[in-house]
């Protein structure tokens, strides 16, 4: 099946940006929409745990954006209960707080 996230996944791996920490913070929310549609239990875990693999990264590779702060944030903040970190929801609404993002 080739819906429009799978189309933006494809052509997002094929960028010549793909290694930018920004193109992957938007690809690890591009997984989190395929976790949403995914038809079994286990097809959204397995995205979903790809997709905060992805935002991890994002964030260990440029540790001062403040997009990929952000991206993580709303991540992390409409995952359900039992995969949300509120540490990281912390950690990244302090983050924004100190660049002048939040008031």
């Amino acid at each position: 099946m080739f819906d429009m996230t799978t189309v933006a996944l494809a052509a997002i791996r094929k960028a010549d940006s793909y290694s930018d920490p920004e193109v992957k913070a938007l690809e690890a929310r591009l997984q989190l929409l395929l976790a949403r549609d995914a038809g079994s239990s286990v097809e959204k875990m397995e995205h979903t745990n790809r997709a905060l693999q992805m935002i991890q990264q994002a964030v260990t590779t440029a540790p001062d954006n403040i997009e990929i702060h952000r991206e993580r944030l709303l991540i992390h903040t409409h995952l359900p209960s039992f995969f949300a970190d509120s540490t990281v929801i912390q950690a990244d609404r302090n983050f924004l707080k100190s660049k002048g993002v939040f008031q």
